[in-house]
């Protein structure tokens, strides 16, 4: 019985070292070993990252807003009168001689005046064409004057471009001045906030500074033209616009 007892426990061992596979490293064929990576498998329920890029905001560069520096203007007449607001219907604070400085604070809208500061540092406004200033004085700071009213309009050709240059008188009885239009078509005449009544705006003619005008002061291609309406009648108050087309 011991005999089989033992035969029976040697082929129980055997089976046993059958069932279990060894790990043979595998080897080169220099006998060296090689190393066997066995993949780890991925449980499909296994998240994926993804990478985010966040995209940083957008940044657009701001306009450079240049601040209107005063600068100098000389009186290139005698007698030039410093008015209390824009305009020949204004009372008169002082007149000066010829040479003198004033230092320019701004313009009125239509750019034929142009707000100043006397060397008595007192304000007032002077008649554009009389000063010469240290740059171009349509370039000064716009300044709307107070206590005025005032007749406006513009100056158009037949295509809607603007007609700067053309001269207009502004009438009420014996009150009377001469106003011309800007680079943008456009002119302005102040008036006394008391103004009332019927006025009548007149074309009177083209200064050579108009852009239908060669250097040699001749219309262009000899094609001069007139404002149409040549004249028109308005009561003031007035906040109408007026519109004249070049033809």
């Amino acid at each position: 019985m011991s005999i089989f007892r033992n035969l029976f426990v040697m082929f129980v061992l055997i089976s046993a070292s059958a069932c279990t596979a060894p790990v043979i490293p595998a080897t080169g064929g220099n006998g060296a070993t090689v190393a066997t990576l066995t993949p780890t498998p991925v449980s499909p329920h296994q998240s994926t990252l993804v990478p985010t890029i966040q995209s940083s905001p957008t940044t657009h560069p701001q306009p450079t807003i240049t601040p209107f520096i005063p600068f100098k203007a000389v009186t290139q007449l005698d007698y030039v009168n410093v008015r209390d607001n824009p305009g020949l219907f204004f009372g008169v604070n002082m007149n000066v001689s010829k040479g003198t400085v004033f230092t320019v604070l701004g313009k009125a809208p239509g750019n034929e005046w142009v707000y100043i500061q006397t060397p008595a540092n007192t304000n007032g406004w002077v008649y554009a064409k009389l000063l010469k200033g240290d740059q171009d004085l349509a370039t000064a700071l716009t300044v709307h004057p107070n206590n005025v009213q005032y007749i406006t309009g513009q100056v158009v050709d037949e295509k809607g471009s603007p007609v700067s240059g053309i001269n207009f008188s502004i009438v009420q009885g014996e009150n009377s001045e001469t106003i011309m239009t800007a680079p943008d078509g456009s002119f302005y005449a102040y008036l006394p906030p008391s103004s009332s009544g019927q006025w009548t705006i007149s074309y009177t003619g083209m200064d050579c500074s108009s852009n239908l005008m060669d250097n040699k002061c001749n219309c262009k291609a000899d094609i001069c033209g007139a404002a149409n309406p040549p004249v028109v009648n308005i009561q003031v108050p007035n906040n109408r616009a007026l519109t004249f087309t070049w033809k």
